[in-house]
């Protein structure tokens, strides 16, 4: 007689406490759970993020794990109903993920439909700034992004989204003996950021970066951002050369997408 396996549910996820040895395992019900059920409610919601949370926090995290997790933040994006409950936790998720991700060489990226992390482990004996661009989303809606080792002000044509961080950047670097962190990251669900309180919608993708362990201030030369309205052939151009001091990775990140999210056009 063969053996009937037991469906694993929000609840069962709940009670689950996340180890590092388990945190794979629980990447892997949260996957099937959202498979098998889309239209998630508030709870359900919060268990998926809080278990997701843990999982960033404690887990080893392979490239592997963290492109499931990427594919699930993308998932995520399209199945929430309510914004403003999620955002600044998918956000902490995603940040934290970029920071703590395990790569062998000077790179690694990720991406899943509508969403992209580039991560670079700079050479600080030949820095001479980092530029992030991505040039269209491809029929299946997965960004196609690229980089460069070096400082430009201007994008190329065609860029939906861009940023430019200077050589000065490399001041910031923590000063111990690991290699600096720099990540990027990009988002095609403009929707994911709109307040529903607001009057007011996002005409643009949302792109950041952030450098970990580090703050950044009074910057001698700005650092470049561009980005194409989604409703018109304008171009929304920013630079940022004194953004408010911080004191986690994570404030950091929110202030540069609050930097970003000033091209808005009223409905």
């Amino acid at each position: 007689m063969s053996k009937c396996l037991r469906t694993v549910d929000f609840d069962d996820l709940e009670n689950i406490t996340v180890t590092v040895d388990n945190s794979a395992d629980i990447v892997n019900m949260i996957e099937d759970l959202l498979r098998e059920q889309t239209d998630l409610n508030d709870a359900q919601m919060d268990i998926v993020l809080e278990k997701l949370s843990k999982v960033t926090e404690i887990g080893i995290l392979t490239t592997d794990l963290s492109s499931s997790i990427t594919n699930i933040v993308s998932d995520i994006c399209y199945i929430t109903t309510n914004p403003t409950q999620v955002t600044n936790k998918v956000l902490y998720i995603t940040d934290l993920m970029g920071d703590r991700t395990v790569f062998a060489g000077d790179a690694h990226n990720m991406t899943a439909p509508s969403l992209a992390l580039q991560l670079i482990n700079p050479d600080t004996s030949q820095f001479h700034g980092l530029t992030f661009e991505v040039s269209s989303l491809q029929n299946d809606s997965t960004p196609e992004i690229f980089y460069d080792e070096n400082f430009t002000e201007h994008p190329n044509s065609g860029t939906v989204a861009f940023i430019s961080l200077p050589p000065a950047i490399e001041s910031f670097f923590p000063n111990n003996e690991a290699r600096p962190r720099v990540q990027f990251q990009f988002y095609a669900k403009e929707d994911f950021f709109t307040d529903p309180a607001i009057n007011m919608t996002l005409n643009s993708y949302v792109v950041s970066a952030s450098v970990t362990n580090a703050t950044v201030s009074d910057l001698g030369i700005p650092v470049m951002v561009t980005l194409r309205h989604l409703q018109t052939t304008e171009v929304c151009v920013d630079t940022i050369n004194q953004p408010p001091p911080k004191q986690t990775t994570n404030q950091q990140f929110n202030i540069i997408i609050a930097q970003l999210c000033n091209c808005l056009n009223t409905l």
